[in-house]
């Protein structure tokens, strides 16, 4: 009785302090349990709302790029539109080439075709004059074997002014002949050729203009026409120059005015006028890209593409018994031949100065003393050397001749 006494409040006592234990335990697992299942609420809650804020991130991405492209992407029928205007201007564009090219043929046809076209072995007692346009010349005929036995007495920044310049003037830019420097007049002399043809312009009309060019021109041929009674003079009108290159002072234009300067001083004393021109330019009178040498440069020296029509127009046209009319833009390329039409003007020329034919004739005993006079002090062959030179003569040479 007495153990059952003291073992039951001890079981009692164990029981209770079991039931605690569980409910204790059982409390505390429910706590980590609420503590996990909170975190893990909080995890996905972040989860959550890291996904809505990328989410609208891409929304927000999407519309911006649906705006550019949107925005960039052109009207479907504009662009056709565009499209359409694009062909229509290469078409204009192709259509115009065809009429340039269909006038030029045109052109072609009439300037280098003649009942009169010459052989190269004409060209045989032709000394051509010039500056480096006519340089460009020399070499394509070197090259192509042009011209027969012509000669060349050229040089760059030649011009109907400098060639006036005194042999003793330090800037003289006179050209060589057999090794020696001379002045054009001299050199037409001893070059012993009979059809003397000059071109220059270029290095005059920019610098002197065109009047007093026009007037270095009638020097120059009277110094000439005066030491070489018998030549006959080709003048050459100064040829085009591309129109991007034109200036205030130096433009085709100018050129243009004093090629036609040029023309009626030859009208005027009998000389034979070429304006080369046609052969090299465009509509607008400007010299066609595809015949210069220097279109990044100064645009005006003919490559030998533009060379070969040169020579070809030359040997069309030597014989015409006038010129053509000067290049007019209204009048070039629309097909009217009367353009090309030749007028002969030099019998009208014979009849207002009679005088000039009789007087030349009646002093060529006089002329043909003068030439052998001259001889004696300018004795020069082919084979030209310094003792057959005679440097006393200072009105040609000078002290400094070299």
């Amino acid at each position: 009785m007495k153990i059952w006494k003291i073992l039951l409040p001890c079981s009692i006592a164990l029981v209770v302090i079991c039931i605690v234990c569980i409910i204790v335990f059982t409390q505390g697992a429910s706590v980590n349990m609420d503590d996990e299942k909170a975190e893990t609420t909080a995890a996905d809650n972040n989860v959550i709302v890291s996904v809505e804020k990328a989410n609208t991130n891409n929304t927000k991405t999407n519309e911006q790029t649906k705006q550019t492209v949107e925005k960039n992407k052109p009207d479907e029928s504009k662009k056709k539109e565009e499209e359409e205007k694009k062909k229509e201007e290469e078409r204009k564009k192709a259509e115009e080439q065809k009429r340039i090219a269909e006038e030029r043929k045109k052109r072609d046809a009439v300037i280098f075709n003649s009942d009169h076209m010459v052989e190269d072995d004409w060209f045989d007692d032709v000394l051509f004059v010039g500056d480096s346009v006519t340089s460009a010349l020399a070499a394509y005929s070197e090259d192509y074997e042009r011209f027969g036995n012509a000669e060349f007495l050229c040089i760059p920044s030649l011009g109907y002014n400098s060639s006036l310049w005194d042999l003793q003037d330090p800037n003289n830019v006179h050209p060589l002949w057999k090794g020696k420097k001379v002045t054009v007049d001299m050199g037409v002399k001893l070059s012993k050729k009979h059809k003397i043809f000059i071109m220059f312009g270029m290095n005059d009309v920019g610098t002197w203009g065109v009047d007093q060019s026009i007037e270095s021109m009638k020097e120059l041929t009277d110094r000439i026409i005066e030491k070489s009674p018998d030549v006959e003079l080709y003048i050459q009108g100064g040829t085009p120059m591309l129109k991007s290159v034109e200036k205030s002072n130096l433009n085709n234009l100018l050129m243009t005015q004093f090629n036609e300067g040029l023309k009626s001083v030859c009208q005027e004393r009998g000389y034979h006028f070429i304006d080369i021109t046609p052969a090299v330019c465009d509509e607008e009178g400007a010299l066609i890209a595809d015949y210069c040498m220097d279109p990044d440069d100064m645009g005006m020296h003919l490559n030998y593409d533009g060379c070969e029509r040169w020579v070809k127009y030359l040997m069309a046209h030597v014989l015409d018994d006038g010129d053509p009319t000067p290049y007019t833009p209204e009048t070039f390329g629309n097909g009217d031949e009367e353009y090309y039409i030749f007028i002969d003007e030099t019998q009208e020329s014979s009849e207002e100065e009679p005088s000039e034919d009789v007087d030349s004739s009646s002093d060529e005993n006089n002329d043909d003393e003068s030439s052998d006079q001259d001889d004696e002090y300018y004795d020069y062959d082919d084979d030209y050397n310094d003792e057959n030179y005679d440097d006393d003569d200072e009105d040609y040479y000078g002290d400094d001749y070299y």
